[in-house]
């Protein structure tokens, strides 16, 4: 794999519907060298090609995105499937649908050959996250949903299912296997577990008991029916804590009581995150039986409640990925930690803390180093303090390890949730790659979406990182051969690849 300097991220249509030339072309130019680009969308897009006839949201950037709804905007895959692959499992991908003008094209073989011409690398990028679309859209895929205690279901697949894993397991292999041009394939998981969204976010029902897990917990010594029973306990106390009903020993006493009484309830959550957790092992491996050159990546997390944080275990990563990428949402972290506090614990059981015990733990779940936090009204203002990404990141590079590059992903131009556009200063950029100096990343990854992220924001980014000077990061032997690498092919000459369709998908065992 060749290594990145800075890259941002994107999916096909938005480079379709703002001119895939003058969109490669506005991103060279600002010293952009590669693109992770996303093989798939199932995750916020709604199925409906009714999508294609609104308006542009507007936290899209207005200096380069189109001023109307790109078409195709209904979730499907951007890479080449073969159907029969996928038919001993029963899951299938979409493709384009009649009305959808790309229908026909491979429009991702185009985007990786016009990248090419101007020296643009190309990583495919699997983002796995929360939502209907897979399910509004894919065949079969309501079967291998998460099942909750009352039988229902929630929006995300089951990663212990077996059907699901080698759905999976088969869509990586193809896409490295049918686009050898790839330099990796960079693989992210936006999910807590089932303990954390029952307590400290959304309240929901618990997750999940189907005939896969249940036999899963068997087979570690783990009697579901007690786990049923104690998150059952642990649902009613949340549920009734939102509607003001708070019992008389005090929600967090009896949240302790029930840990306690059912050691379960952690097991089944821990059970329940170890499929999350293997699931960058089934797809390394599948990339690797297809094509033994392509690279892999993964993201680790910073994540901005206590739970979360305690599940993003960055040491896991160590040795399991080619490249690892740290995405700090540093300048809208201030707004969504405020958010949390105030508008997301209301009503739960973090409501039985006071609002600046609440601050308190938030903050030490994003910055375990304990700098003074600033005033809630300043970090929804201005966001985390840009000067402390340099403790995350040594941090994360000292979990990681010296055997995996580390990459800087930086957050820029978000908003979500917040409705309107907040666009990240230059000057919060500047400060925030600046702490890096003297523990340089192997490179920098814009996080967002390209349609959403203006060229101020990343001409600062280049221009940051030609300022920062090499340090004393401490790296591998590969981190510093892909760095050294990148010294010698940073130009803008078309990439010579291999052109061969001969390259096989392993069959399932």
């Amino acid at each position: 794999m060749n290594p990145f300097r800075l890259s941002i991220q994107a999916t096909p249509p938005q480079l379709l519907a703002e001119g895939l030339g003058p969109a490669l072309d506005f991103l060279a130019a600002r010293g952009v060298d590669a693109i992770h680009l996303s093989t798939h969308t199932y995750y916020g897009v709604g199925p409906e090609p009714e999508w294609s006839r609104q308006p542009v949201p507007p936290t899209w950037s207005p200096d380069h995105s189109p001023r109307s709804h790109y078409p195709g905007r209904h979730g499907r895959a951007w890479v080449r499937h073969e159907p029969s692959r996928f038919r001993d499992v029963g899951l299938f991908h979409i493709g384009p649908g009649e009305n959808d003008p790309t229908r026909g094209r491979d429009i991702f073989r185009e985007i990786l050959d016009a990248a090419s011409e101007r020296g643009l690398r190309i990583h495919a990028r699997y983002l796995d996250g929360w939502g209907t679309c897979r399910q509004d859209a894919l065949p079969g895929w309501d079967e291998v949903l998460v099942r909750t205690l009352d039988g229902g279901t929630l929006p995300i697949p089951c990663f212990a299912n077996p059907r699901v894993r080698e759905w999976f397991r088969l869509t990586a292999a193809e896409t490295a296997a049918n686009y050898p041009e790839l330099e990796s394939f960079f693989y992210g998981i936006e999910r807590g577990s089932t303990f954390n969204d029952v307590v400290f976010q959304h309240g929901q029902p618990p997750y999940c008991f189907c005939p896969c897990c249940e036999n899963r917990a068997r087979h570690f010594g783990i009697d579901p029916l007690r786990a049923r029973e104690g998150y059952a306990r642990l649902h009613r106390l949340c549920c009734e804590s939102r509607s003001g009903n708070r019992p008389p020993d005090g929600g967090l006493t009896i949240l302790s009581r029930l840990l306690v009484q059912y050691p379960e309830i952690m097991a089944w959550d821990h059970l329940e995150r170890g499929g999350v957790e293997e699931m960058p092992g089934i797809a390394r491996a599948a990339v690797r039986e297809a094509r033994p050159d392509c690279g892999f990546g993964l993201i680790a997390h910073q994540c901005i409640d206590p739970h979360r944080a305690a599940l993003e275990d960055w040491s896991l990563i160590r040795g399991q990925a080619d490249y690892a990428v740290l995405r700090c949402y540093g300048h809208i972290n201030g707004a969504r930690l405020v958010h949390n506090v105030r508008e997301r614990a209301r009503g739960s059981l973090w409501a039985e803390l006071s609002e600046a015990a609440r601050f308190e733990i938030a903050w030490l779940a994003l910055h375990p180093e304990n700098p003074p936090m600033p005033p809630p009204e300043q970090l929804d203002e201005e966001g985390d303090p840009p000067e402390l990404l340099g403790a995350i990141f040594r941090r994360a590079a000292a979990a990681v390890g010296t055997e995996t590059p580390l990459f800087a992903g930086l957050g820029v131009d978000i908003s979500y949730p917040f409705p309107e556009r907040r666009q990240t200063p230059a000057s919060y950029i500047h400060s925030a790659l600046g702490t890096l100096k003297h523990h340089p990343p192997a490179g920098v990854l814009l996080c967002r979406e390209y349609c959403e992220i203006s060229g101020a924001s990343i001409e600062a980014a280049s221009s940051a990182l030609a300022g920062l000077k090499k340090g004393s990061q401490v790296q591998s032997p590969q981190s510093a051969a892909l760095q050294a690498a990148y010294a010698g092919r940073h130009d803008k000459a078309p990439i010579n690849h291999p052109k061969s369709r001969n390259l096989k998908v392993p069959r399932s065992r």
